[in-house]
């Protein structure tokens, strides 16, 4: 019976073992970022500008989390393997808008999550996203579809929805961020449009 126990005892030793190597031998997961390099042009410090604060962006748990999602069927996600966000996508697509409307919008001061002065912010854009990933669903080539909606409040109050279908010739992480980028970016071209209709305040 010690034998016996000894043999199980040391047969699941081995096979730890042999688990631990094998992990430790694994390559690490790449990191992909959503990262925006638009160039901002430098504000004038005898100017000053009013706010436009770029809330948190939210969105579907399954969206805010590490892994790299697409939509493999109606109902079904799959994961790109071996590949991660390098941080929650939530942080990712707020810093990437708040980018995107400062260097399309001069004429205000764009800060990202909440306004680092004490001055309340003129404009505060909050995002909703339904969706935001591939969908491989249909066959033939993916589509990255982003669909939500957003809603402006502050000096003025507006809102309009978010709804753009990106074609994507691989099915991959790297040709989904550069999709993304594209949607994103349709996304806000829209919102910069409706705030240049609005008159400028400077909020308190």
């Amino acid at each position: 019976m010690t034998s016996c126990f000894r043999s199980l005892c040391l047969g699941a030793a081995l096979a730890w073992s042999a688990l631990l190597g094998a992990c430790a031998g694994a390559p690490p997961p790449r990191l992909m970022l959503l990262s925006n390099d638009v160039a901002v042009p430098p504000a004038s410090a005898m100017i000053q500008r009013p706010i436009l604060v770029v809330r948190t962006v939210t969105m579907p748990e399954y969206l805010d989390r590490r892994s790299i999602l697409y939509r493999s069927a109606d109902a079904e996600l799959k994961r790109f393997p071996d590949q991660v966000w390098a941080e929650r996508l939530g942080e990712s697509v707020t810093r990437w808008m708040a980018l995107q409307l400062a260097a399309d919008l001069p004429a205000y001061e764009v800060e990202a999550f909440g306004a680092a002065s004490e001055k309340s912010p003129a404009l505060a854009l909050n995002m909703e996203l339904q969706s935001f990933e591939p969908d491989a669903a249909a066959g033939g080539a993916a589509m990255l579809r982003l669909r939500g909606a957003w809603h402006l409040a502050g000096g003025a109050v507006t809102d309009g929805r978010l709804s753009a279908d990106v074609p994507m010739a691989t099915l991959d992480a790297a040709t989904t961020v550069a999709a993304m980028r594209t949607a994103l970016k349709q996304a806000s071209d829209g919102i910069a449009a409706q705030v240049r209709q609005m008159p400028l305040s400077a909020g308190k």
